[in-house]
């Protein structure tokens, strides 16, 4: 899914996260009074080095049922530290108040502009014992899927059932017998950077349901285009299951030539009232469209795919596996058959 790790001996955590939106965008998310208390924790920020940052827990920042098993001061917590870089757009690092007198943990959030996207690095240092380690990555891992989904425009999970399934599973990664490297793979996440991911023939597997065809595709795609008429363009899909997993949402964001154009599209798949697997689609142009499951074998053997009555006439849209990702294509019915529109190779982001 992401990419995590956690070096014990030296007392460091490190997230990675592929954030929809821009780095103005999640910047404000990190240094807004408002918009942190909606995935971590509301306070001010003094927007300078050696200024005070203000850390006020409230669970009822969440909208969730607040768990019944943690006391108040626990909930509650209000503490400072202190602003150590603070570079706007793309960099805030600052202190965290250590434990029973213990020294300050540092940390430092870097954002850098990932076509219409952000990637969020997030480092934890100078965390000086395992428990430490423990109670720090499954914090950051909850909070940071928190603030996913607000970026995404998602309903997110439970904040406090999440954080005891994460804590439970990083207690056992890192305390388990025998581990004595720097390095212990983060719980539930493959690792990235030169090491391969499973073959796609391993990944790509239907779920259950009317629905379970679109299980391969649950994630976030980019697509890159060099080379167009318009110039290079970026598209970078994501989707998620929604409303107790009886639709799968669909958010894609395009970068035309380099940020001269941008555009959105949000989808619902669902089972019509005719039983029909069919989509329902909207766009930043003020478009929307309705189209069904239909064969679209002729695209390619393996494809899976939908059909749709557009403005300009019949489209349809396929999608199927290949060794570095996937194939998403588009084509319009013309009075010559079908014509390619779109052809995007896609690499899987997490």
């Amino acid at each position: 899914m992401k990419s995590e790790d956690i070096h014990e001996a030296e007392g460091r955590l490190e997230f990675r996260r592929l954030l929809q939106g821009s780095v103005e965008t999640v910047w404000r998310f990190l240094v807004d009074d408002e918009l942190r208390g909606k995935w971590l924790c509301r306070g001010a920020v003094e927007p300078r080095e050696g200024g005070n940052i203000e850390f006020k827990f409230d669970p009822e920042n969440y909208g969730q049922e607040r768990p019944p098993n943690l006391p108040e001061d626990v909930l509650c917590a209000v503490f400072s530290g202190v602003v150590t870089t603070y570079t706007p757009p793309n960099i805030l690092a600052f202190t965290w108040p250590g434990e029973d007198g213990e020294s300050a943990t540092q940390v430092t959030i870097t954002l850098t502009a990932e076509g219409v996207a952000t990637r969020l690095h997030l480092v934890h240092e100078r965390l000086s014992e395992s428990k430490h380690l423990v109670s720090a990555a499954a914090g950051w891992h909850a909070h940071l899927e928190q603030l996913e989904c607000h970026l995404a425009r998602q309903l997110s999970p439970n904040f406090w059932t999440r954080h005891e399934e994460l804590e439970a599973q990083y207690r056992e990664s890192i305390n388990q017998p025998g581990v004595e490297s720097t390095k212990v793979s983060a719980v539930n996440q493959p690792e990235r950077g030169d090491k391969k991911r499973e073959s796609m023939n391993q990944s790509w597997k239907p779920g259950r349901g009317k629905l379970g065809f679109l299980h391969p595709l649950l994630g976030s795609w980019r697509a890159v285009d060099p080379d167009t008429p318009m110039g290079k363009v970026i598209c970078i899909r994501t989707y998620t299951r929604t409303l107790n997993g009886k639709f799968i949402q669909l958010t894609a964001d395009w970068d035309i030539g380099n940020g001269k154009k941008t555009y959105q599209e949000m989808a619902l798949y669902g089972v019509s009232k005719d039983k029909i697997p069919s989509f329902w689609s909207f766009t930043s142009d003020g478009g929307h469209s309705v189209g069904q499951l239909a064969d679209v074998t002729t695209m390619h053997p393996e494809a899976k795919g939908f059909e749709a009555e557009m403005p300009a006439g019949l489209a349809r849209f396929g999608f199927w596996p290949i060794p570095s990702g996937m194939v998403w294509a588009a084509e319009a019915k013309t009075k010559k058959g079908w014509q390619s529109m779109i052809h995007h190779e896609c690499e899987r982001l997490n």
